[in-house]
């Protein structure tokens, strides 16, 4: 073989390894697909009117969730749900969080229990910032406003956000 030809061939895989090498360095390990990350679901556990407040009954409420500020879903459908004092309601609503909503490990989600009418009235809202949702699954309970006679010691609203390792179904909720 000439030196010139071997010169050439020489020049060509060294700038292969260089830019390899530039590859390998510059990759950024936190930069992980999506898929490599456990989906994250909200589970709504259940629902309790408490004995000790002054409403006696809630009557074709929905339960409306938002993320982001933006992505507004009625988590019931068509179902209305309706209470009366001292009783209890297993939910068991799971609903797969687009990943979409999770920005910077975190997700930012308000759940509301609407009257439906001619104007809609919010009756209750829990708004949480859930951080470190990657490391961390956690439970919530929202209470009713307490009055200024007695502390409410039961939650209205229980539910929970976790990374688990099956997928949760999507919601009954439509976009």
């Amino acid at each position: 073989m000439n030196s010139k030809k071997f010169w050439i061939l020489s020049l060509g895989l060294n700038i292969l390894t260089i830019t390899g090498i530039a590859l390998v360095s510059n990759h950024n390990s936190s930069r992980q697909p999506a898929s490599a990350f456990s989906p994250v679901t909200l589970e709504i556990k259940n629902i309790k009117l408490p004995e000790n407040t002054q409403i006696s009954s809630l009557h074709d409420i929905s339960l409306v969730a938002t993320f982001n500020q933006s992505h507004k879903l009625d988590l019931l459908g068509e179902k209305k749900l309706s209470l009366n004092m001292g009783q209890t309601l297993d939910l068991d609503l799971k609903l797969a969080i687009d990943s979409d909503w999770i920005q910077n490990d975190q997700l930012e989600f308000k759940i509301e229990l609407v009257q439906k009418g001619f104007l809609d009235q919010v009756l209750v809202r829990c708004a949480q910032v859930s951080k470190k949702i990657s490391d961390y699954n956690r439970s919530y309970q929202c209470f009713l406003p307490e009055s200024d006679d007695q502390a409410l010691s039961e939650a209205l609203l229980t539910y929970r956000i976790s990374t688990d390792s099956k997928s949760a179904p999507k919601a009954i909720a439509q976009k």
